[in-house]
């Protein structure tokens, strides 16, 4: 899920990692990553895709805290397999998702440039996904207020491409066409 949740959002691995509960807003319906690397708050709203995902995520999690060890499941959103933190590494999970799908290596990082390539291929403006990425823009970028809705209309617009272009199986048959 964080894998997941770094590709429809284009976040730092960092950001997403250290998510905790209580910076997830489900009634407001958006996600508080707290000092981020430019040193900022970045307030993202859930698109539906992300929704869904930490929603269920949240159902799980009381369950997942009798599996583990530490009190870490009930304060973060992706605690590592002790149960004592934070995830700290996806590389493991990350390498075998791409082996089980017949996919070349990637990092990371290659999830946020494919985040920003789609964006760019959708016809997304820089300024709107740098500002969905918390990318410092630069003196002027600083000046250009986007809003919540402006940025969730954009996710919505990122995870309908994502969705579109995954191959879909019926009856163990490819489909010409995706998910959406």
């Amino acid at each position: 899920d964080a894998i997941v949740l770094m590709f429809v959002s284009g976040l730092r691995s960092s950001e997403v990692m250290q998510l905790k509960w209580e910076d997830v807003n489900f009634q407001r319906k958006n996600i508080l990553f707290k000092d981020t690397k430019n040193r900022r708050d970045h307030l993202i709203p859930m698109s539906r895709l992300m929704y869904a995902m930490l929603k269920k995520r949240d159902a799980n999690r009381h369950a997942l805290g009798k599996t583990l060890p530490g009190r870490a499941a009930s304060e973060y959103v992706f605690p590592n397999r002790l149960g004592t933190g934070p995830l700290k590494d996806v590389r493991k999970t990350r390498q075998g998702i791409l082996r089980q799908a017949s996919l070349p290596s990637l990092t990371n990082h290659d999830l946020r440039r494919t985040f920003v390539t789609i964006c760019e291929q959708i016809g997304i403006e820089e300024a709107i996904y740098k500002k969905m990425i918390n990318h410092h823009t630069g003196v002027t970028g600083g000046y250009v207020q986007t809003s919540q809705s402006t940025l969730l209309e954009n996710f919505e617009r990122v995870s309908t491409y994502i969705s579109l272009s995954m191959p879909v199986f019926i009856d163990g048959e490819l489909q010409d066409r995706g998910a959406g």
